[in-house]
């Protein structure tokens, strides 16, 4: 099992919010909890962190993409703040029987290259989360997605803790 630390001050802590990974993922358990209440009436699932990774395209482990935004502070004194807005964070979703795990891997600041977790789109998050869990149970078919790209600042690979781990799809091409 993986070791967790809280992420910094115990407001994370009551939110439910740890990373792993010496910092390069973090779990969102409170959302989990919203994803285990909306999927219930379909599959029983529990959250578990800590489970094995699987090679994908062969088991059960997928990549999504979420959206959040990042802060930093840096400098001296800390008080000049960063921050920034990602449309392609780097998510992975494990499942094991019913158990399943999500690693949001965090990224990097700009200016100090500080890791640092965002705060998640949740509503976005939910809604990921739950339709591939359908998918990968097999409670639907694949859509494919046929929304128009939005022109957005490129994925900055050095900065992506998903691409440092050979985990996020961008970092392949880049």
């Amino acid at each position: 099992m993986t070791h967790l630390e809280p992420m910094g001050g115990s407001k994370s802590v009551l939110n439910g919010i740890y990373t792993s990974h010496g910092g390069r993922v973090t779990h969102y358990k409170y959302l989990n909890e919203a994803v285990i209440e909306k999927m219930k009436n379909r599959v029983l699932l529990r959250y578990k962190i800590g489970l094995p990774s699987v090679t994908f395209g062969k088991g059960r482990d997928v990549e999504t993409v979420l959206g959040g935004t990042y802060k930093c502070l840096h400098g001296k004194k800390k008080k000049k703040t960063t921050g920034w807005s990602s449309g392609h964070i780097c998510t992975q979703i494990r499942v094991d029987g019913n158990d399943f795990e999500v690693l949001v891997w965090n990224q990097r600041c700009l200016k100090c290259h500080t890791v640092r977790s965002a705060e998640i789109d949740e509503e976005r998050y939910i809604s990921q989360i739950c339709s591939k869990l359908e998918l990968m149970f097999g409670l639907r078919e694949s859509i494919r997605n046929v929304n128009e790209k939005k022109d957005t600042p490129p994925h900055i690979t050095e900065l992506c803790e998903g691409c440092m781990a050979g985990i996020c799809y961008k970092g392949v091409y880049v």
